[in-house]
């Protein structure tokens, strides 16, 4: 009983054999041949597909317990059978979590010519991956409202607008971030990290990658916001940069659940530079 996957509802019929892992939202499909059938054939198909299920990030692994798959049945369809034997393609079902699965098909007689049967478990598995999402980032000024408990994003009417230029020291600075080709539901955090190149004397340090991909230089301010399930996620919460040089953000999704893996913002795509402050001198003879 080989599993498939086909684009449509089978307005064609079809049902593709595949291999390896399907991507999140791939329709799916089963097929059945009966053998030692007994003619003229009465009765009906169930088709059934079951999910292990995840806990957390870890995906369940299928299995079976006295024949039957565990996990979840998702998806029934039930196909009539033609009295020479043959067992029209399940319908299509779309897999929208990621995961294993497994499929089972029933073969139920309606009449005395043949008794009833029913595939082996564990023989038709497959599993469907995790979306990876991209996350871009957005340097920003504050409006200068530091967090409450009514302003999640750290700013009480919810701006963090695109910088320009160099910023004067004690500028309230924010970062925004996006995150693109993620699976629904989405769950897990955003951790804004900002990152300050330093000074060697009076010469600011230039910014930098490290070969990980992390920026160079110090972390000097972290913030984490939850994601919506829909993928939105809130702007950091304000810090004010009250030392002149170089600095750069990241940031990095971490996933809550099996749906995506996490992703983190290319190094060395915001960087902004605090300029030093010119005093005027005033003198009195």
């Amino acid at each position: 009983l080989p599993s498939g996957s086909s684009p449509d509802t089978h307005s064609d019929g079809s049902c593709a054999a595949f291999t390896g892992s399907l991507a999140i939202n791939t329709n799916v499909c089963d097929t059945a041949t009966l053998t030692g059938t007994a003619t003229p054939v009465a009765g009906t198909v169930t088709y059934t597909l079951y999910f292990a299920g995840t806990t957390g990030t870890t995906v369940t692994a299928n299995s079976c317990t006295g024949g039957t798959p565990g996990g979840t049945a998702v998806f029934t369809d039930v196909q009539t059978v033609g009295s020479s034997g043959s067992v029209p393609n399940s319908s299509d079902f779309k897999v929208a979590n990621a995961g294993n699965y497994q499929w089972q098909a029933v073969f139920t007689s309606t009449n005395a010519q043949n008794v009833g049967a029913t595939s082996a478990c564990n023989t038709e598995t497959f599993a469907v991956g995790p979306n990876s999402p991209t996350l871009a980032t957005t340097a920003g000024t504050g409006s200068g409202v530091f967090p409450t408990a009514t302003s999640p994003d750290g700013h009480s009417d919810g701006s963090c607008a695109a910088l320009s230029g160099t910023l004067a020291i004690n500028a309230n600075v924010c970062d925004t971030a996006a995150l693109s080709g993620e699976a629904t539901p989405v769950a897990g955090t955003v951790t804004y990290t900002l990152y300050y190149a330093g000074i060697t004397g009076t010469t600011p340090n230039a910014n930098g990658c490290g070969a990980t991909g992390v920026p160079n230089g110090s972390a000097v301010f972290t913030d984490v916001q939850t994601v919506g399930t829909t993928g939105s996620v809130p702007n950091s919460a304000d810090y004010t940069a009250a030392v002149a040089g170089n600095y750069q953000w990241q940031a990095v999704f971490t996933t809550g659940n099996a749906q995506n893996n996490g992703a983190t913002s290319p190094c060395g795509t915001e960087t902004f530079t605090v300029g030093p402050s010119a005093p005027t001198v005033t003198t009195t003879v």
